[in-house]
């Protein structure tokens, strides 16, 4: 109750409650909770993530505005957009993603959002979008050879080949040799 966070203490609890009687126990316990403090946004998010959780993402989607009602917060859009993005309503996810990142979100959240976007982009097939949303992660971690790995493995998976090649091609010049095999994918 004290972090609206999606913990790993959190996700634990989830995998060991499953999606049973226990997962029903839980929103009952929680929605009672919430029921006795109506206002308090920890509770709210955390119902909300209790709810993504089953597979419940309207109700989900319900709470995150609830408590946003109460407290506008990046980690209650960025929930949304989730929530959102689930239900392939990609443009209302683009659109809570885009509120979450002018309430200056932490730069976690901020990958978070880049990667998301671009992960819908490419889904849409806008190769433009997409490559602006990982020139938005590059800008945030200009070294890093995970994101550009990463983004070498979404334009593989949409079997875009030479763009793959050309950011792996890229990122070997930022690295060791020890850091290129690491960045090794095979196209």
């Amino acid at each position: 109750d004290a972090s609206p966070e999606k913990s790993y203490a959190f996700q634990q609890l989830m995998s060991m409650v499953g999606k049973g009687s226990g997962y029903t126990k839980l929103v009952s316990e929680y929605e009672k909770k919430v029921e006795r403090q109506p206002r308090n946004v920890n509770l709210r998010m955390v119902l909300g993530h209790i709810y993504a959780h089953g597979g419940r993402t309207q109700e989900a989607i319900a709470s995150y505005k609830k408590a946003l009602e109460l407290k506008a917060s990046a980690l209650a859009w960025v929930s949304i957009a989730a929530a959102e993005s689930e239900n392939k309503n990609f443009d209302e996810a683009v659109a809570a993603y885009d509120a979450a990142l002018k309430l200056g979100p932490s730069k976690e959240q901020k990958q978070e959002i880049w990667r998301a976007q671009a992960e819908i982009a490419l889904y849409r097939r806008d190769l433009e979008r997409a490559r602006a949303c990982f020139a938005e992660l590059i800008r945030l971690e200009p070294n890093s050879l995970f994101v550009r790995r990463e983004l070498a493995q979404l334009y593989t998976q949409n079997r875009l080949y030479d763009e793959a090649r050309r950011v792996l091609e890229e990122a070997s010049s930022l690295g060791s040799s020890a850091d290129k095999e690491q960045i090794a994918l095979d196209i």
